[in-house]
């Protein structure tokens, strides 16, 4: 118990003794979380700077995480387009391969335009690459499949572009968000009269270029006339042909035999018109300007036929005879008759027959036949045969179609047999001189052709504003388009709308985006699947896969798109193509070059990565000097706080024990 005189003291040394176990048990949180506080009170000096070193430390944790992942999307960029280059440069050396060839063989057309196919469903394929379920070429539609280039088959590609009709575009603006207007041009870039306005038909639900031009095909027929050649034409899927009897006085009665048979079909002639041209020429014309039509031509030659002889025994053997057949005079195979041959079996055996009877007839045959392919040198010429039947009929056929014999027989009888030869069939050699090629004279006004059935178009400034709008493509003629939509006034020259079509292959948007490095650094993405270094590319590789072997839109009829296509690609691979450019002035951008670039970014991104680290490991100490407890010197000092302590203890401890009566 304190005394009243002692308990102001008592008071006083509480309080103190109080505050010394509050700093020991200071002393031993900070011992076991060797920080200096658990919250910025602790620190309040020190909490100003050391907040403001953990928001920069924490921003340069995230510069360096998403460097990582951007770093990551470069480098898949980066392999992505060394695939692209790999597969470039491959076919560019079958071009050129190609290109020094004869530019003209089927099969080497064919090898080139399925290695440009196949090119292209690589470069589809790779330009579709994404990461965790964003695509890398799409721009800022990162959830969109930014390239569908339509491929099915080569067939299908070459159906849908014929390479004459309906080129594939060689423009960049064609692939793009290209924004066409009457007066400067439609998607197959023509020139001069002809496209300097539309019409609308608000009936029909039509739109139409001006001054639409009628389609006109030549159709050339060469060769010799022989009976048997077939020459065929094909317009727009259906066959008309006609076969050459061999009565005909030259190549132009061929021509009017075929474009009369051409005019008879219901079918085409309910749309073309065929009529002769030139000498050897038939033109096919549409009845309706600015309506295409695609046509094929073939000839069919002659093949080679082998000689075919039939010598012929007739009247009444009897043993003894001889029947003589001498192949080019190189000796006669004689067959004497046999009393064998005037029996049922042949052998002897079966009873007698009559000697002019079917039975005896096909044993001496047989024994004929068998004895000339005995003989070594008529056998190198020609193969016997017995036809059988009674019919008393030996069949000789030259070894090698096309090649001419000739046969001499006799017969030496008691009674009155004969043996006769004739030519059953003459020898035709091989004709290989006939052919049948289409080319397009006059095209239709096919400014539309670009334009595909289901895509969209928009009309804007027309003439009559409630023409203006988007509308969708129904059918197409390549001069005429009949939308889905209805066409709200009729206007038969209309020269100030603007026609804006998307045919590009791409699907994504061209937004630029940007990724900051650090505070300070930064560089743009703005790589998408339409960047010029790869819509080059396509363009060249649809060049030479476009058009049939053999058509007016094939490539052995345009060998120039070898070197175009080659330009192109070199174009899109290299900062310094060789050659001219073949369409004008082309956009720069290059594999080598967007492939340089990204290096620089990757590098870019490293070396800040890296001071960015060094930079965090500062932070980290100056945070750690600020936070950190050192163990050692706060066990020291919690050792001596206890001291203290237990020292105030005892001392309270004698104070309480003090009273007169203890002193006494």
């Amino acid at each position: 118990m304190s005394r009243i005189t002692t308990l102001s003291a008592n008071n006083q040394l509480l309080k103190y003794m109080q505050r010394g176990q509050t700093l020991m048990q200071e002393k031993q949180v900070q011992l076991a979380t060797e920080k200096k506080s658990t919250d910025y009170t602790g620190i309040a000096k020190n909490s100003e700077r050391l907040i403001n070193s953990e928001t920069t430390r924490n921003l340069l944790e995230n510069y360096n995480l998403t460097n990582g992942l951007m770093d990551m999307r470069l480098q898949v960029t980066g392999t992505v387009l060394d695939g692209i280059d790999e597969e470039l440069s491959s076919f560019r050396r079958e071009l050129i391969t190609f290109r020094g060839g004869s530019q003209t063989r089927l099969e080497d057309v064919k090898n080139i335009q399925d290695n440009a196919f196949r090119a292209l469903q690589s470069l589809e394929s790779y330009l579709n690459t994404d990461i965790n379920g964003e695509y890398l070429f799409s721009g800022g539609r990162v959830s969109t499949k930014p390239v569908d280039l339509g491929l099915t088959t080569l067939s299908d590609l070459q159906s849908k572009y014929d390479g004459a009709n309906i080129v594939y575009p060689t423009y960049r603006d064609n692939h793009v968000h290209h924004k066409m207007t009457a007066s400067t041009g439609f998607p197959s870039n023509p020139t001069g009269a002809g496209y300097t306005n539309l019409s609308f038909n608000s009936t029909a639900n039509t739109i139409t270029t001006g001054n639409l031009a009628t389609q006109v095909n030549t159709v050339t027929l060469t060769g010799s006339v022989k009976a048997g050649d077939v020459y065929s034409v094909n317009v727009n899927g259906t066959d008309v042909s006609y076969t050459v009897t061999g009565s005909e006085a030259n190549i132009d009665a061929i021509r009017d035999n075929l474009f009369a048979a051409i005019n008879a079909n219901a079918t085409i002639s309910a749309s073309i018109t065929a009529a002769a041209g030139n000498s050897g020429e038939i033109t096919l014309t549409s009845d309706t300007a600015g309506t295409a039509f695609t046509s094929t031509s073939t000839s069919t030659n002659l093949t080679a036929v082998a000689q075919i002889d039939n010598v012929t025994l007739a009247n009444t053997f009897a043993a003894g005879d001889s029947i003589s057949v001498n192949i080019n005079g190189l000796g006669a195979v004689v067959y004497s008759v046999v009393s064998n041959d005037l029996t049922a079996n042949g052998d002897g055996t079966g009873g007698a027959v009559a000697g002019n009877s079917a039975t005896a007839l096909n044993n001496i045959t047989t024994k004929v036949a068998a004895a000339i392919n005995a003989d070594s040198a008529s056998s190198e010429i020609v193969t016997a045969a017995a036809s059988g039947g009674g019919g008393g009929i030996i069949t000789v056929t030259a070894d090698t179609a096309g090649t001419s014999f000739t046969t001499v027989t006799s017969a030496t009888t008691a009674g009155n047999g004969t043996a006769t030869g004739t030519t059953a069939t003459d020898n035709k050699p091989a004709n290989t001189d006939n052919k049948a090629v289409t080319v397009i004279t006059t095209a239709n006004a096919n400014a539309f052709a670009n334009l595909s059935v289901g895509s969209t178009i928009t009309i804007s400034g027309a003439n009559t504003s409630a023409n203006d709008g988007t509308y969708t493509i129904a059918s197409n003629t390549g001069g005429v388009i009949t939308t889905s939509e209805s066409v709200a006034s009729t206007d038969a020259s209309d020269t100030s709308p603007t026609l804006t079509s998307n045919i590009s292959y791409y699907s994504g948007d061209e937004i630029t985006q940007s990724h900051n490095v650090n505070k300070t650094r930064s560089f743009n993405i703005d790589l998408t699947a339409i960047d010029p270094a790869f819509e080059k590319a396509i363009r060249g590789l649809f060049h030479i896969a476009q058009g049939v072997f053999n058509t007016g839109g094939g490539l052995d009829q345009n060998t120039s798109r070898t070197t175009e296509a080659i330009y192109l690609i070199e174009s899109a691979l290299d900062r310094n193509p060789g050659g001219t450019e073949p369409f004008g002035s082309e956009l720069k951008s290059n594999i080598e070059q967007v492939s340089r670039d990204i290096g620089f970014d990757r590098i870019l991104i490293d070396q800040t990565t890296k001071t960015n680290n060094s930079l965090i490991n500062f932070y980290n100490g100056i945070i750690s000097s600020y936070e950190d407890a050192d163990p050692l010197e706060v066990y020291s000092q919690l050792l001596d706080q206890q001291n203290t302590l237990e020292a105030s203890y005892q001392a309270l401890a004698r104070v309480r024990q003090l009273s007169l009566s203890n002193f006494l």
